[in-house]
C-alpha cells in the first residue's frame, strides 16, 4: 500500500509538471491589468509593463511668423525638418513611471529662385545630429475605475546634446554647410495631467512650467568684445495641452490643442566673478557686465491643433498616425532652433508602441 502511494503520487505530480511550466511562460503574476481600450487606460503605464515607442515625425515648412504672429512665407525656400525618436518606459510601481527618451533629427534647406542664375541661387543644405534626451518620471496621485479618472505629476531633464555649431559665417552664407539642432541648455518640467472618461469618450488636460537654464553656446558671437561663445538664458515656457478621445471597437480618435507661452530669451557674455555662482543674472540694479539682456519680440505665444487615430492591433501593440498644425506662432529669430521658435509648417507623425 505504502508503494502504491508513492506512485500514485508520483504520477500526480507527472501530471502537473506541464501546467506548471507553462506557466512561466504565460503572463507575469506581478503584472498589473492593461485596459484594451484607451479610454480606461490610465495616465501611467502599470505596474510590471515595458513599453518600447518609435517615433517618427516630419514637416515640410514653406513659412514663419513674424513678431506680430502673422504667417509670412519664404523667399522660395523649403524647409524639410525630420525626427526619429525612440521612448523606453518601465511601470515599476503601482503608482509610478519612469521613461527615457532619444531623438535623431536630419535637416533640408533648399532654394529655387527662377528670377536669377541657377548658379548663383541654388541652395541645398543637409545636415543630421542626435537630439537631445529627456529622462522623465510619472507619478500617479489619484485613480478611480469605471469610470476612469487619474491624476498624474510629470517632471523630466533634458540635457543638451545635439551639434550646436552650424560653421563658420565668413565669407557669406553659403558657407554654412550645417544647423543647430538644440538651444544647448537643459531644461526642467514639471507639471500635472488629468483624464477623465465619459463611457465610449475622455478627455484629458496637462498643464506645465518648463525651466529654461542657462548655458555658454557655439552659435551664439559676442560682437562687441569678439567672443566666439556666448550665454543663452531661453525662455521659461507655460504649457497647456488638450486632448479628447473617442472609441470605435479598436479605433481610438484624438483631437486636441497645444498652447504656450514663452518669456524674452536673455543673451550676454559669459560671466566672471560672482556670476560663476549666478551665471543668468539679468542686467539692471548696478549690474552692466557679465549679465544677460533680453531680446524684444522672443517671447510670444504659439498654438497647435493636434489630430490623430489610434489602432490598437493588440493589448501590447499600438499604431498611430496623425498630424500637427500650427495655428499661431511666434518671431523667427532663432532659425533653425525649432525647440526655440518653429517654423510654420504641419507636422504628420507615425508612433508604434509594442509593450509586455
Amino acid at each position: 500500500m505504502q508503494r502504491l502511494g508513492i506512485i500514485a503520487s508520483s504520477l500526480f505530480l507527472i501530471g502537473l509538471a506541464p501546467s506548471a511550466l507553462a506557466g512561466g511562460f504565460g503572463e507575469k503574476t506581478m503584472r498589473a491589468p492593461m485596459p484594451t481600450t484607451e479610454v480606461e487606460r490610465s495616465l501611467i503605464l502599470p505596474r510590471g509593463w515595458v513599453e518600447t515607442k518609435v517615433d517618427f515625425e516630419q514637416k515640410v515648412a514653406t513659412a514663419s511668423w513674424n513678431s506680430a504672429g502673422e504667417r509670412v512665407d519664404f523667399d522660395h525656400s523649403t524647409w524639410l525638418y525630420r525626427t526619429e525618436r525612440l521612448t523606453l518606459s518601465l511601470g515599476y510601481g503601482p503608482h509610478s513611471e519612469m521613461w527615457f527618451s532619444v531623438p535623431f533629427h536630419q535637416a533640408r534647406l533648399t532654394q529655387d529662385r527662377p528670377d536669377v542664375p541657377a548658379d548663383y541661387t541654388q541652395v541645398d543644405i543637409r545636415d543630421n545630429s542626435i537630439g537631445d534626451p529627456k529622462v522623465g518620471w510619472r507619478v500617479e496621485i489619484l485613480r478611480t475605475e469605471a469610470p476612469l479618472t487619474s491624476v498624474v505629476f510629470n517632471t523630466y531633464w533634458k540635457g543638451p546634446a545635439a551639434s550646436e555649431a552650424p560653421g563658420t559665417f565668413i565669407g557669406g552664407p553659403l558657407n554654412v554647410q550645417g544647423f543647430v539642432f538644440t538651444t544647448g541648455t537643459p531644461d526642467a518640467y514639471f507639471g500635472v495631467a488629468a483624464k477623465r472618461q465619459f463611457g465610449p469618450a475622455s478627455f484629458t488636460l496637462n498643464a506645465g512650467y518648463m525651466r529654461r537654464f542657462s548655458s555658454t553656446v557655439q552659435y551664439l558671437i559676442e560682437l562687441e568684445n569678439m567672443q566666439f561663445l556666448g550665454r543663452i538664458a531661453p525662455g521659461d515656457e507655460l504649457q497647456v495641452d488638450t486632448d479628447l478621445t473617442v472609441q470605435a471597437g479598436p479605433v481610438a480618435l484624438h483631437a486636441g490643442t497645444r498652447g504656450k507661452t514663452r518669456a524674452e530669451t536673455r543673451v550676454g557674455t559669459t560671466s566672471g566673478g560672482i556670476g560663476v555662482l549666478r551665471p543668468d543674472k539679468p542686467c539692471g540694479e548696478g549690474v552692466d557686465r557679465g549679465c544677460l539682456r533680453p531680446l524684444a519680440g522672443s517671447g510670444g505665444a504659439a498654438l497647435d491643433v493636434n489630430v490623430s487615430a489610434q489602432f490598437m492591433l493588440s493589448r501590447g501593440l499600438d499604431f498611430h498616425v496623425g498630424a500637427n498644425i500650427p495655428v499661431v506662432g511666434e518671431d523667427f529669430m532663432f532659425f533653425p532652433i525649432e525647440d526655440l521658435h518653429p517654423t510654420a509648417g504641419t507636422t504628420i507623425n507615425v508612433t508604434l508602441e509594442a509593450r509586455y
